[in-house]
């Protein structure tokens, strides 16, 4: 409703004058009561505990922490994966106040085995979303921007594939407008590049977070720290 619209429209703190007029000559003697939930566009992840927006896929066990390197979300990949299956657990997302949205990330990790692969997730269901990660395949680190609409086979992914630079930091972003992704990589955080974009089947509820997996039953586990989070709707 109204706040929804202010959200969209206003994702910046601020000081905002709102004016409520009845229609005609209608007079309503009860009073307007307007709510307004903060939101906060970063998670630095300097707490010891998670946020309570975030919420785990499946239940995680000791494969993350955020003290084992300060100030950093860290996930321990392992056996699973989010292609086809989707049996990993190393997925967290949160609800977001608006249908559509602009979501970013810093990663650090070295993934050394094939379909090691960490990042972006806009999860609806099981078997059905968009993702922008980083994955190792023979040698090389590569950027992947990919959807799975829902079926129960492996022609209902598809997914494009860009060369990734050596360097241990990645910085990643995804763009959601309705059915439309566009991905960016950046070497900063701040300069942005498209490497590109896709159309989506309808997401009714979309959740963005991000997460890291093996792809595989390996159970050889390498860390992804994630620096932070950062989350504002997009028009």
């Amino acid at each position: 409703g109204l706040t929804d619209g202010l959200r969209a429209c206003h994702p910046e703190s601020g000081v905002y004058t709102f004016h409520v007029y009845g229609h005609g000559s209608s007079s309503n003697a009860q009073p307007y009561t307007l709510s307004i939930q903060p939101f906060e566009k970063y998670d630095h992840f300097s707490s010891a505990a998670l946020n309570a927006r975030w919420t785990w896929l499946r239940p995680a066990g000791a494969r993350w922490s955020l003290t084992e390197r300060s100030g950093y979300m860290r996930i321990k990949t392992g056996p699973g994966e989010l292609n086809f299956n989707d049996t990993t657990s190393n997925v967290v997302v949160q609800r977001f106040p608006t249908a559509n949205f602009d979501v970013r990330t810093s990663l650090e990790w070295i993934p050394s085995k094939n379909f090691h692969e960490a990042g972006l997730v806009i999860y609806q269901e099981a078997q059905h979303y968009v993702k922008l990660t980083v994955r190792y395949n023979d040698g090389t680190r590569n950027i992947v921007l990919a959807k799975r609409k829902p079926g129960h086979d492996f022609s209902y992914y598809s997914e494009s594939v860009w060369p990734a630079s050596n360097y241990p930091v990645t910085y990643l972003r995804l763009v959601r407008h309705n059915a439309q992704y566009t991905a960016y990589v950046s070497a900063n955080g701040q300069n942005w590049t498209i490497v590109g974009s896709l159309t989506a089947e309808t997401m009714a509820s979309p959740r963005p977070g991000f997460g890291a997996w093996n792809g595989t039953v390996d159970n050889t586990g390498v860390n992804a720290d994630f620096d932070w989070f950062y989350g504002i709707p997009a028009n």
